[in-house]
């Protein structure tokens, strides 16, 4: 669904090869200063990809901030063309940056690491499978996890590769590994995830991470810092921070200032986290921004 201004008319392009010519086609008379669309897990990149092929600016934005703009103006029902409109009107009063889209290296390396966390995940499952089932289910449940770890360690094959074939990549890797208990895994989790590594400031890179204590303070009443319940690219990076291949695979987890289980002020709280999944960028940072199909051009 798109919509060149929140006062014009919707249309709709199929999320198809002949859908991006069209959606191409059409704005290129627009002449827009910039395309905002909503990161959906990476079916928007396609359509970023071809609009940025194009000539075109695209921003994509997070779009927790576009629903909480939607619920400052009052917008409560979601449907197509409402998102469409709010999302017109977010990118004409918000004006987010443009960033540039990842390469092809990138991508094929956070689609090898985003594998290799489904398998993870999927042994994790099965191990709890295996205490819970039926001695005589518990043969059937073993002959996963052992193919599992098959496919887990062809991955960090793979993984392995495409970073030592990269020539900026394998500088970065011989850094990483030089800090003490940053591993293979942590190392892949980071590159992949965290491409602003080394071009950020180490506060701004926590922030994004999600490992800042942020205050919540109003008047004389001072609240507990905590971090952010979705730390974004931290789950990956806790859970293998410090592993190498022969070491214990178990997640490991990373507490807040304070020690584990205490906020930054020391007191008992919530300051542990330990989550997975990759970065959602706009989180943490001052603007409304996050690194989808619903494409709408801004101005």
């Amino acid at each position: 669904m798109c919509r060149s201004r929140a006062s014009h008319p919707s249309w709709r392009v199929p999320h198809t090869e002949a859908g991006l010519e069209t959606l191409c086609t059409r704005l290129a008379p627009v002449c827009p200063a910039r395309i905002v669309m909503e990161v959906t897990g990476g079916l928007e990149l396609l359509v970023a990809q071809a609009l940025s092929a194009a000539g075109h600016a695209v921003a994509r934005v997070n779009p927790r901030y576009v629903r909480d703009f939607g619920r400052a103006l009052g917008h409560r029902a979601k449907m197509d063309a409402i998102d469409a409109t709010l999302l017109a009107r977010f990118a004409e009063t918000i004006r987010p940056a443009v960033r540039p889209l990842p390469d092809a290296e990138t991508q094929a390396l956070r689609g090898l690491v985003g594998r290799r966390r489904q398998v993870v995940r999927l042994m994790a499952q099965e191990r709890t499978h295996r205490h819970t089932a039926a001695p005589d289910m518990q043969a059937h449940i073993n002959r996963h996890p052992a193919w599992l770890a098959e496919e887990r360690d062809r991955l960090d094959q793979a993984i392995e590769h495409l970073l030592q074939a990269h020539a900026a990549w394998r500088e970065q890797v011989q850094l990483l590994r030089s800090v003490p208990g940053i591993g293979g895994v942590a190392t892949s989790v980071l590159l992949a995830e965290l491409p602003e590594l080394g071009r950020l400031s180490h506060r701004t890179l926590a922030a994004l991470v999600g490992v800042v204590p942020f205050n919540r303070d109003s008047g004389q009443f001072q609240g507990r810092r905590t971090i952010g319940p979705d730390l974004g690219a931290a789950g990956p990076v806790q859970g293998h921070a410090g592993r190498h291949p022969g070491q214990s695979r178990d997640p490991g987890l990373l507490h807040a200032p304070g020690g584990p289980g205490q906020t930054s002020k020391g007191r008992p709280g919530r300051g542990h986290a330990q989550v997975a999944g990759p970065p959602q960028r706009g989180h943490a940072r001052p603007d409304p921004l996050a690194d989808t199909p619903q494409v709408m051009p801004g101005t």
